[in-house]
């Protein structure tokens, strides 16, 4: 099925959201098999986005790291250099989790602010969110399992961390799918500018793909236009002639018809 021009725009915003998740899994696993998951040992919402730049901050972070029981029970041999080589991946990590909330949550307000997303569509998109948000909570509440007294973090929390990331990417796959397939679009939006279109009473039609919205009556205070004006001075019919094409996501006034008239349906 075609996307209209307000679908499509969620619709590529949902599969980018799905590539960076698989990409956070795979950066997720790397992290995992070289033991770099425990090499910052605090969550810094703000300050973690940017990496150490000096010797200085360098060393705060190996010292840190110096306490918990990964180093002292199994990487006691390591300097400055090793320690850098672990930070790293859990960093990009981090980072990359960052860069993914920022990814769902800017788009999604804008799409909410120009009116982009359906009411039908808007509880899935805040699963996603929802989602994501867990994500990031049971990804911390895994890292601070291993910081304790085990140098490992938790097989529960683990799977959990992965699970949810499988949830997470299932939605959004299953959700920009279902965009696609013509799912959660909501209604098509009435003909017209308000103060230009029938109220009510006017006959649908669909031809070549395109909604045909014909004749109707004005509603009550509306200035009509002579050709639109119906014979009698009570008689609110229009002839107005409305198409609207889903592809552009956009109604088209065309010429109206010779005689107004309402009821056409």
């Amino acid at each position: 099925m075609t996307l209209d021009a307000r679908s499509r725009p969620v619709h590529h915003w949902l599969l980018a959201g799905c590539a960076l998740i698989a990409l956070m899994v795979v950066v997720g696993g790397i992290t995992r098999l070289t033991g770099s998951g425990l090499s910052i040992t605090e969550w810094d919402l703000l300050g973690g986005s940017f990496p150490p730049l000096h010797d200085a901050d360098w060393q705060a972070l190996f010292d840190k790291y110096r306490a918990t029981p990964q180093y002292r029970e199994e990487n006691a041999h390591f300097g400055l250099p090793e320690f850098k080589a672990i930070f790293w991946w859990e960093w990009i990590h981090r980072f990359l989790g960052r860069a993914i909330g920022l990814a769902f949550v800017v788009p999604f307000a804008w799409f909410l602010a120009t009116k982009r997303v359906a009411r039908p569509l808007l509880p899935r998109l805040l699963l996603i969110l929802g989602l994501g948000a867990l994500q990031g909570l049971m990804g911390w509440l895994m890292v601070a399992s291993g910081l304790v007294e085990n140098p490992r973090v938790s097989h529960y929390r683990l799977a959990a961390h992965l699970l949810l990331a499988f949830a997470t990417f299932g939605v959004t796959l299953w959700t920009a799918l279902g965009l696609r397939a013509g799912h959660w679009r909501g209604d098509v939006p009435a003909p017209g500018p308000a103060d230009r279109s029938p109220a009510h009473r006017w006959a649908v039609g669909v031809l070549d793909g395109n909604v045909h919205a014909i004749g109707g009556n004005a509603a009550r205070g509306m200035e009509l236009e002579p050709h639109d004006h119906g014979t009698a001075d009570r008689d609110r019919s229009v002839g107005t002639h409305e198409v609207y094409d889903p592809r552009r996501d956009a109604w088209t006034r065309l010429e109206p018809m010779l005689t107004p008239r309402n009821h056409l349906g």
